[in-house]
């Protein structure tokens, strides 16, 4: 892990990294499920609009890329969070509407997270310890 060590003792570092994490756990949980938590879904719904907009994080990583930069990460950190809840909450409740938003917090979700992780290691640690960092996060996200 060579200079990225010393920042592994950091609980901002833990901190992010379990955030992180369980973000992208309850986005791989979710994008798995939505064929079994909704049976009753048209064949459009899953063929079509499933991947393509769960999917479509490029549409909303430049605007999170611009909100870190005017306002940090905390606010980006606080939307992260929202749109877990939204994501779960929506599939849990079920019926059309809410199938659509969880498709929309869905690809929210994954545009914070992603954004966030490349991001917060890049602007809040020395250049030197990106690699070894992010090596640690993607092996916990990967536990």
């Amino acid at each position: 892990l060579g200079f990225a060590g010393q920042y592994l003792r950091e609980g901002r570092f833990w901190g992010f990294c379990l955030a992180f994490s369980w973000a992208s756990l309850v986005q791989q949980w979710a994008f798995g499920s939505i064929p079994l938590i909704l049976p009753d879904a048209s064949a459009e719904y899953l063929s079509l609009a499933f991947p393509c907009i769960a999917n479509a994080t490029f549409l909303f990583s430049p605007f999170i890329g611009r909100l870190i930069d005017r306002t940090g990460f905390r606010l980006p950190g606080l939307l992260l969070i929202l749109s877990m809840e939204v994501s779960i909450g929506s599939l849990w409740i079920g019926g059309d509407v809410a199938r659509w938003v969880a498709l929309v917090s869905l690809c929210v979700l994954a545009a914070l997270t992603f954004t966030l992780q490349f991001a917060y290691l890049a602007m809040a640690f020395p250049p030197k310890a990106y690699p070894g960092l992010l090596a640690v996060t993607l092996v916990v996200q990967g536990s």
